[in-house]
């Protein structure tokens, strides 16, 4: 559950400012990737695992609106739905807390696993230790052979690569930022940083935020700049250019169209205050409208 503060500024310590906008909704990011990619026309599955409260509901309500399966996202009796506080400040970018709430007890079943067999791909983002030992124990006993997609994250890459590295070299579609990248590999230089990974991924998307992104895979190196809009709020940003890259990648093996995919949702989530996730329309019209018009 994502509560958005923004703000004109913060308060030194001790001090206090007025909230400009407060918005609720729901956010994570695996169900922010979901989301986004059913509306754009995909068949998803979500596993998870939500608090027996309001918020959860919500949560679970919201993704079955989009057209996303629940029927794996677990209720935990006696802890509350995970919640993230992203700070807003005018000029400037978010600051996010986070608490992973009933999360923390997320295990993957059998039951999990029978649904992932038949999936084309598994995304996977910012998982627990546990989750990742048993997705690499099935890759290693053959019982998963799924197109693999996977975001660490800023808080699982200051993990370390050691314990990225089993489940990357299952990984198909690796994608990052610039910071994670370059913490992750401990290169200075971002192309240095981009040739480590794909060494070990076969396609490795790195989001430059207003920059836009690259996408290398084998030789082939692409690079999109970001489509020109006002942005309000990055939250969720990535989270949406994630799921249409994939979702476009899947279609054509087109890293150039899959870049345009990812860089389009990506420009429609940041015109808005909170993690809000982008129509298929919305994307396709940012297309259309190219890198002109589109400001």
């Amino acid at each position: 559950w994502d509560t958005i503060i923004k703000v004109r500024h913060l308060p030194e310590p001790d001090g206090e400012t007025r909230i400009a906008e407060l918005i609720e909704a729901v956010g994570g990011d695996a169900a922010n990737v979901a989301t986004t990619f059913a509306r754009l026309g995909g068949s998803v599955l979500m596993i998870g695992e939500i608090g027996n409260d309001v918020h959860g509901q919500v949560a679970c309500q919201s993704l079955s609106a989009s057209g996303v399966d629940v029927s794996r996202v677990m209720v935990a009796p006696d802890m509350p739905t995970g919640r993230v506080y992203a700070i807003v400040e005018e000029g400037r970018q978010r600051r996010l807390l986070h608490w992973r709430g009933a999360n923390m007890l997320l295990r993957l079943t059998e039951d999990d696993l029978s649904r992932l067999q038949e999936s084309q791909v598994i995304y996977v983002a910012d998982p627990l230790a546990t989750t990742l030992q048993t997705i690499v124990r099935w890759y290693e006993e053959g019982r998963l052979s799924s197109c693999l997609a996977f975001d660490p994250g800023m808080a699982t890459v200051v993990e370390g690569f050691d314990f990225v590295a089993p489940l990357l070299k299952y990984v198909t579609v690796l994608f990052m930022n610039e910071p994670e990248a370059l913490t992750l590999t401990k290169c200075k230089k971002l192309e240095d940083a981009i040739r480590v990974l794909q060494k070990i991924c076969e396609v490795v998307v790195i989001k430059l935020g207003d920059k836009g992104a690259i996408a290398m895979q084998g030789q082939t190196l692409v690079k999109k700049p970001a489509y020109p809009v006002e942005a309000v709020d990055s939250t969720g940003c990535g989270d949406a250019f994630n799921a249409a890259f994939l979702f476009r990648w899947l279609q054509t093996s087109n890293l150039e169209e899959a870049l345009q995919w990812g860089n389009a949702a990506g420009a429609a989530v940041v015109r808005k205050l909170g993690a809000k996730m982008p129509t298929k329309a919305e994307v396709l019209q940012i297309i259309e409208d190219g890198y002109e018009r589109t400001a």
